[in-house]
């Protein structure tokens, strides 16, 4: 019976000591950001659908993203995209699972390069 006991403390120790090392391991880093034009044109300006992955087993959520100077005259749903100043909250009230994807589009003459600069990790 405490082989039973110790195997299983031993077991929960090395999932806890899992978690925490993916948790150090995934950062706002792993969100990758491709772009590819839809081939419309809103108000005169071409498309642009921007897929977000997260390449990370954990699960990101309240991500920032660096916003300085995005323009769009397609209107975003702001729980997709919040501009706030220099910075986006992408998703708000939501997350990213680990290792699926996310796109939403916009429209301006030209791409923009979205680039996160933080998140929140949680790993289950």
């Amino acid at each position: 019976m405490t082989i039973i006991i110790k195997f299983s403390l031993l077991a929960l120790f090395l999932a806890l000591m899992n978690k925490e090392t993916l948790q150090q391991q995934c950062t706002y880093n792993n969100l990758k950001f491709i772009q590819a034009s839809t081939g419309a044109k809103v108000n005169g300006k071409p498309e642009w659908k921007v897929t977000v992955k997260n390449d990370c087993i954990c699960t990101q959520s309240n991500i920032r993203l660096s916003c300085s100077g995005f323009q769009t005259v397609k209107l975003i749903d702001p729980s997709i995209l919040t501009v706030e100043k220099d910075t986006c909250l992408l998703l708000k009230n939501d997350r990213i699972y680990g290792f699926r994807e996310f796109s939403f589009t916009y429209a301006w003459d030209t791409q923009f390069p979205f680039k996160a600069v933080s998140s929140y990790i949680s790993c289950s």
